[in-house]
Parts: C-alpha cells; sequence; structure tokens
C-alpha cells in the first residue's frame, strides 16, 4: 500500500518532466543535423537520450522509494 501519494505525484511527474526534457533534446540533435538525418541515426539518437534520462530518472526513483512508503 502507498503511504505517501503526494510523494508518489511528485516523483511521478518528475519521471514524466525527465522523460518530455529528452524527447525535446532528441529531436533537437536530429534537428540540427547539418545533413538530412538518416532513420537509423534518427532511431539511435531517440534510443540513446531514452536510456541516458531513463537511467537518471530510476536513480532518482530508487533514492525516493523509501520515502513514497511502497
Amino acid at each position: 500500500m502507498i503511504q505517501n501519494k503526494r510523494k508518489l505525484k511528485k516523483t511521478l511527474w518528475v519521471f514524466t518532466l525527465f522523460y518530455l526534457i529528452g524527447l525535446i533534446i532528441g529531436l533537437g540533435l536530429i534537428f540540427s543535423m547539418s545533413n538530412a538525418p538518416t532513420t537509423k541515426n534518427i532511431i539511435f539518437i531517440l534510443v540513446l537520450d531514452f536510456v541516458i534520462m531513463g537511467t537518471i530518472t530510476y536513480l532518482y526513483i530508487w533514492k525516493e522509494l523509501p520515502t513514497i512508503g511502497i
């Protein structure tokens, strides 16, 4: 049972925010390429970006889990 719903909401907002930032950075990298980006480049940048942002978010949530009370 979740004991601290307010903390959980904050953590989910941070999770969403990191992924939106990751998406914006990834799209910015794609559109800033001087030559026309290929599908392989686009997939590589987005996957790399989501892995980095996912790792940061995972570490944040892992730190916050004891205070949420799950």
